[in-house]
Parts: C-alpha cells; structure tokens; sequence
C-alpha cells in the first residue's frame, strides 16, 4: 500500500487517499477479491478504514488572512472575478471548508468548469486556499503504522 501511494515509511497516517482497488490489483498482480478481503481484514483490525464510494461535493477553505488575499488580488487580477465570487457566494470561507459547486461558479464568473477546477488548484498550490475536489472514488484512510 505504501508503494502504491508512494509513501515514506510510516507516512500517510490519518490521511485520505482515493483508492481504486482495480488498479492495486492489475497493478501488483493481485486477485481481486483476495486484496478485497484482505482490506476487510486491515479495516477490522482497525488499520485503515475504507469508505464506500459516494459523490460528495468540492470544499474550499480560504487558509491565507485577508490581507494576504486582497493582496493577492491586486498583483492577480486575472483571478480577481473569482475570489470575488467566492467571498460574495458562500460565507465562512476562513472559518472552515464550504461545500461548493465548481459549475455555478464557472456560470457565474463566465468561464468553464475546467478552468475554474484549474484556478482552484493554483489557488491550493501557492497555499492561499485548501481545496477538496468532489470524487466518487471510495477513500481509503491509514489509521496506524502496519509497514
């Protein structure tokens, strides 16, 4: 699993990575459902939890002050619609994660839901937001150290 998600040695405890049990499979060789029920052994000996696969909504949290944003915003007016949608959208955004919907906004600041997608992860990238993107793959999440 390590290898798989190529983490150190004891890394990525409590942390959520999407897990296509299909592609760990094919890619180690592995018999599908023998690797099923081996992460039903590991979920019950409470070493990782997987969850079962749902649509859930993207979530953005603004993690800079507002200072910084606004900041930001002047040197980035490319980005200025957008951050200005968000702040006038949904409210809370520097207390916790709102669930959002990249395609209301795309319609609302007139660009495609692809390039809203993109300016989000920009946004996370230089860590002026932490943004979740909306997956329907189950997660799988390590909850203690087995390798």
């Amino acid at each position: 699993m390590g290898s798989f998600f190529q983490l150190a040695v004891g890394g990525g405890i409590n942390e959520s990575f999407e897990f296509d049990l299909e592609s760990f499979a094919t890619r180690f060789n592995y018999n599908r459902f023998e690797t099923y029920n081996a992460l039903v052994i590991l979920e019950k000996d409470e070493y990782l939890t997987l969850s079962d696969s749902i649509s859930l909504l993207s979530r953005l949290q603004f993690t800079c002050t507002n200072l910084e944003l606004y900041d930001f915003q002047l040197r980035n007016p490319n980005l200025d619609p957008l951050i200005k949608h968000l702040l006038r959208a949904y409210s809370g955004m520097f207390d916790h994660h709102v669930k959002i919907k990249e395609h209301q906004i795309a319609r609302a600041v007139k660009a495609t839901e692809q390039a809203v997608i993109k300016a989000l992860k920009y946004l996370s990238t230089i860590k002026l937001v932490d943004f979740i993107q909306a997956s329907n793959k189950p997660k799988l999440i390590f909850l203690k150290d087995f390798w």
